[in-house]
């Protein structure tokens, strides 16, 4: 639903938390546009020197 109303606008989804593949395909069927989370990059540590 919320997908097809932003699509309406022009807008791109994103996807947040998106830990596994089944998760993925879930979102991105229906036309999540991106997905962000531990699947696509797991956090980095934060350099000591910035």
């Amino acid at each position: 639903m919320s997908t097809a109303i932003a699509g309406e606008f022009g807008w791109l989804t994103t996807a947040e938390g998106v830990e596994d593949t089944e998760t993925r395909v879930r979102l991105v069927e229906p036309g999540v546009d991106r997905v962000q989370g531990y699947l696509i990059g797991r956090p980095a540590p934060v350099p000591i020197r910035l």
